[in-house]
């Protein structure tokens, strides 16, 4: 999946996560109760595999997953998951201990994704704007997982992929599903809820972790822009409601001011507005040759931030993962590039 910059969040994580678990909806006996007897027992609490942890069985199967294309049913516990989007579904199945069988081969070289396990995924190919049907299918899955993707993109694909396997998404397939909602509607179809909610109160707490360790960030508001080398321009990531604004905030800064003006579909930073990015703290990821180059610009070094040393750059070079990890951070990734840059945030905010 081309990892493009097209949509808005669409909801408060709390709101999203209510709706997403709504959607996996338990099997029912013909009176309309949830399944019970001997077809649930010999699914739920299911014993633990080379590719899967034991079961904790509190998800009832069969188990409906509904989508905005249609529906299909996981009848038994699933052994053998495919990832089929080109994002960070491969980190939170990762996270919860699950080993897939088909996944993008990009996502899985992050060294997160390979200090995880993504070394031991039977079979890698490359989704980019479309998504390998016939290697997908070849790597027998019995669920695929299409959540933090283009909705478009589904939405084009979820009639072959249904023919493959059951199919996970969130009710409103975006690139702006948090990790947290992922690896919560995730665990709870694998029947490892306990283990999802472990794994978000433990990130969590890391980044808690950081933030109590420098109080300085406290309050101060930061700009974060990322070059594109597609677009040949700054773009603004901090936007207030997109997950880097959130990981940020979870640091204790707040946004700039600029912030409200900049959009998932409105992102680009022309020169001529690079006054903008003015804030506490300013930080750009780009090579320390392009932004030597940025630096020469006058309206880039007449920013307060630049002028009076509030700016510090995340070299891309050094860290060639460090802005997919902020733009689009995962449970896998977020601990990783927040103990990358609180350093360096800590030199230019005192």
């Amino acid at each position: 999946m081309i990892k493009t910059l097209t949509r808005r969040r669409v909801a408060t994580p709390v709101a999203v996560l209510v709706s997403l678990l709504a959607l996996v909806a338990c099997g029912s006996d013909d009176d309309g109760g949830p399944e019970s007897g001997e077809a649930a027992a010999a699914t739920a609490g299911a014993p633990a595999t080379d590719l899967m942890p034991a079961g904790e069985g509190t998800t009832q199967y069969p188990l409906t997953l509904e989508s905005p294309w249609g529906e299909t049913v996981l009848e038994k516990r699933p052994e053998r998951v495919a990832i089929v989007t080109g994002a960070n579904d491969l980190d939170n199945t990762l996270a919860l201990g699950v080993t897939p069988v088909f996944a993008d081969k990009y996502m899985a070289e992050y060294e997160w994704a390979v200090d995880a396990g993504a070394n031991d995924v039977e079979n890698l190919g490359e989704i980019t704007d479309v998504i390998p049907f016939e290697d997908v299918a070849a790597s027998e899955p019995d669920l695929l997982i299409a959540i933090q993707t283009d909705e478009a993109f589904v939405a084009d694909s979820y009639d072959k992929l249904s023919q493959i396997a059951p199919v996970l998404v969130a009710e409103k397939t975006s690139w702006d599903v948090t990790w947290q909602e992922s690896v919560k509607l995730i665990g709870q179809t694998l029947d490892l809820s306990a283990a999802a909610d472990k794994v978000v109160t433990e990130v969590e707490g890391k980044v808690a972790e950081q933030k109590a360790a420098h109080p300085e960030f406290a309050g101060k508001s930061i700009s974060f822009v990322e070059w594109h080398a597609g677009m040949e321009s700054l773009t603004f990531r901090s936007f207030e409601g997109s997950a880097t604004a959130d990981v940020f905030g979870d640091l204790g800064f707040v946004p700039s001011a600029a912030a409200s003006k900049f959009s998932r579909d409105s992102i680009m930073v022309s020169k001529e507005n690079y006054g903008e990015l003015d804030a506490d703290v300013l930080m750009l990821a780009a090579s320390k040759e392009l932004s030597e180059d940025i630096q020469t610009e006058p309206v880039f070094k007449a920013i307060p931030a630049v002028a009076e040393g509030h700016f510090t750059l995340l070299d891309t070079e050094k860290e060639p993962s460090a802005g997919w990890a902020m733009s689009w951070p995962s449970a896998l990734s977020l601990p990783w590039i927040t103990e990358l840059v609180t350093p360096q945030l800590a030199e230019v905010a005192k």
